[in-house]
């Protein structure tokens, strides 16, 4: 499959440690901070350091480094994403997922 997001993978492994309570706290932190002009692999330390500021111990923290290092989010982002394609091709998605 395609390659997916550093930060989606973050936003996940914060929603899996804060049983989902941290996923749009952390999105919202991270849209505050969109401005910033960074290369990929400072973005991609930026979005880790935030994403551990939201997991509740440092032991979960140190779970979730090792889980997105082996990019254990990897396959649900893909098939969320292989999801919203299908969904939006054969037009289950609703009006707002078709595409003109």
């Amino acid at each position: 499959w395609r390659s997916t997001s550093r930060a989606l993978e973050a936003l996940e492994a914060v929603a899996d440690a804060t049983r989902g309570a941290g996923f749009w706290p952390l999105v919202r932190a991270l849209d505050a901070d969109a401005d910033t002009d960074v290369d990929a692999d400072a973005c991609e330390a930026y979005v880790r350091a935030r994403a551990r500021a939201f997991v509740p111990s440092a032991a979960a923290a140190r779970v979730m480094e090792l889980a997105m290092g082996a990019r254990a989010y990897s396959p649900r982002l893909e098939a969320f994403r292989a999801m919203g394609d299908a969904a939006t091709r054969d037009g289950t998605g609703g009006d707002d997922a078709r595409v003109a």
